[in-house]
């Protein structure tokens, strides 16, 4: 079977096939990235309102925890109430 020449006509068509197909590509591809840049700013967002959660939640613990006694001071008082106890004789 004798090979067909490839006429310059061919040769174009050959061309404008692999640079529209690769165009789709492109396309394709920017799109995908349209779609996963929304879905960092979606995570993105999810996170800042869960960081403020975990703030808010904090903050509360904080103020509860400045009511406590430091363990230092527990310790000191526990001290403290021995010797109490000890001058004035009792035993618990």
């Amino acid at each position: 079977m004798p090979k067909k020449e490839i006429t310059i006509e061919d040769l174009a068509k050959m061309v404008k096939t692999g640079f529209d197909e690769t165009q789709k590509d492109i396309g394709s591809m920017r799109n995908e990235m349209k779609d996963v840049r929304n879905g960092m700013k979606d995570v993105r967002n999810e996170m800042k309102n869960g960081f403020k959660r975990v703030n808010a939640r904090l903050d509360i613990i904080e103020g509860d925890i400045r009511d406590f006694v430091s363990r230092d001071e527990y310790e000191d008082l526990l001290s403290r109430i021995k010797l109490v106890e000890k001058t004035l004789g009792l035993k618990i």
